[in-house]
């Protein structure tokens, strides 16, 4: 039996362990999962939000190409050169026209530039600016810009932003016709912080690298601190697009990246460490591998509670099985022992020769109904009171004329409605068989047997009582081979048989002292016999 409880134990454990093993790996996975889906969320807003920065730049720069100055410079290439005061007057018009373009666009506000100067050829034309910046300082950092693009044969540039010069240029060229030499340029000069500050929002991991960068891997702006190089990184710029995340191995260390377009020729891109993923993620399950330690603990607990539940109903139906047999076996079949049954019969054909009178026959008949009354083989397992009493009654009146004189005997019930309530087969005569083997036996005195049943609220109370020889009540518990080890058994068996039908508080109580008799107080809880 023990063998299959711990069998039974060690599945229950493996059924808990790996049912808490799916839960935990199925949490992981949709807190994983939780966390990619807000990052590529993060990625679309950010994504968003630098298309429309980079549209709105572009768009001022498109916008101030198609101003009235720069229109009658397109028919008359001669519009804003020389030292004549309509040239002076046409380039203060493009002054006008570009502080008007840059304030309807709303493009001082948001910042998105630190100045814009226009070139004719290598003529600085005008310039605006919304930094506190010098015209010189204007020239000098416009003129190197004029002199990379120049050459260039693209329309429209981005000159990503250097460790001299942290700014991100953005150029337009404009062209009369495509037989004339003659060129407008518009450049515009934007702080690093126009698309930095998009990406800050990606720059919580450790590790990680956001950055925007063209389809050559040149990098226009950065956040984060990543241990991967520049040179690293533009490679990986150069990877095709794709519309979730995907792992990239670096150096065999895993990464996670997200790229999607910004514009045709820029791309945002998101690299961070596959471990800061996971560290997440774990991190977010503190909460759930918490209740799940305290789960785990409580379960164990109960589970543990329950062994010690099946072990203490095993022990208990084992010892009730035990009983039975014994009752059944010992007690119920040797209740009423040879040497009482001899004694009767013996008394019965004695004074079946002495007379024919009413007693002899009361006296078989008496015996004939005690032992038609099944005492050796009635199944049942609980019986009335009355019918109790009844069995008690014929034992004693037997008994009565075995010793004559010698005894007397009383059974009182101070309710009347005590006759009717239930109590087990085969516990109030024991007791009183007892009080006559250790009573009239023992004693050549008078002896005195009471049997008292009274009603204590919810209980029923049955005394027995002798003026017989007295033991000593803890013997009981361990009973050797002296003389009377019958009569100890069946007193132990009957105590625990009733502890084990009703509970601990109830059973036997025995007050007895050698030489002055016993009284044993039996305890049932008070029912209807049905």
């Amino acid at each position: 039996m023990k063998t299959k409880i711990l069998k039974f134990s060690m599945l229950i454990v493996a059924l808990v362990m790996a049912f808490t093993a799916y839960v935990s790996y199925e949490t992981y996975k949709s807190i994983q999962d939780s966390n990619y889906e807000g990052m590529l969320i993060t990625s679309d807003v950010n994504i968003e939000s630098l298309k429309q920065t980079t549209e709105l730049i572009r768009g001022t720069a498109f916008a101030l190409s198609g101003s009235s100055a720069i229109e009658s410079w397109r028919s008359d290439n001669s519009f804003f050169l020389g030292d004549n005061k309509e040239s002076s007057l046409n380039r203060e018009s493009l002054s006008g026209e570009m502080q008007r373009i840059l304030v309807n666009n709303n493009v001082w506000n948001l910042d998105l530039f630190d100045y814009i100067a226009i070139y004719e050829n290598d003529t600085l034309l005008a310039s605006s600016y919304t930094k506190p910046i010098s015209l010189n300082q204007i020239g000098i950092s416009s003129r190197k810009i004029y002199n990379i693009i120049k050459d260039r044969s693209e329309y429209v540039l981005f000159i990503p932003p250097t460790e001299n010069d942290p700014v991100l240029y953005t150029s337009l060229r404009i062209k009369t016709d495509f037989k004339n030499d003659d060129c407008l340029y518009i450049i515009g000069a934007s702080g690093e912080d126009v698309l930095k500050s998009k990406l800050s929002s990606f720059a919580d991991y450790k590790g990680a690298a956001c950055y925007i960068a063209d389809n050559e891997g040149t990098i226009y702006a950065k956040a984060g601190e990543s241990d991967l190089s520049d040179l690293t990184l533009g490679k990986i710029a150069r990877l095709k697009n794709g519309k979730g995340h995907r792992e990239i191995r670096v150096d065999n260390t895993p990464y996670e990246l997200i790229k999607k377009p910004i514009l045709a020729d820029l791309n945002f891109v998101y690299v961070l460490p596959k471990a800061e993923v996971v560290k997440s993620t774990l991190s977010g399950m503190k909460t759930f591998l918490l209740i799940t330690a305290l789960f785990a603990a409580a379960l164990f607990i109960i589970f543990i509670f329950m062994i010690n539940e099946v072990k203490g109903l095993l022990k208990t139906t084992y010892e009730a099985k035990l009983l039975h047999d014994e009752m059944e076996i010992k007690f119920l079949q040797h209740q009423m022992n040879p040497h009482f049954l001899f004694n009767i019969l013996l008394t019965i054909q004695i004074k079946a020769k002495m007379s024919g009178d009413e007693t002899l026959y009361k006296m078989i008949s008496s015996l004939s109904a005690l032992l038609r009354a099944g005492l050796y083989k009635d199944e049942r397992g609980m019986i009335s009171i009355a019918e109790e009493l009844k069995y008690v009654e014929y034992y004693l009146w037997l008994q009565k004329q075995r010793y004559e004189e010698r005894l007397t005997y009383s059974i009182d019930v101070n309710e009347e409605d005590i006759k009717a309530c239930e109590i087990p087969r085969l516990v109030i005569e024991p007791m009183v068989e007892n009080a006559i083997v250790h009573g009239a036996e023992n004693l050549e005195n008078e002896v005195r047997v009471e049997v008292n049943l009274l009603s204590a609220g919810d209980d029923l109370i049955i005394h027995v009582k002798d003026n017989g020889v007295g033991f000593d009540p803890e013997k009981i518990k361990k009973p050797g081979e002296n003389e009377g080890r019958r009569e100890k058994m069946g007193l132990s068996n009957t105590n625990q048989r009733l502890k084990l039908l009703y509970g601990e508080r109830y059973g036997l109580n025995i007050t007895s002292k050698e030489g002055e008799g016993t009284d044993i107080m039996i305890t049932i809880p008070k029912k209807s016999f049905s």
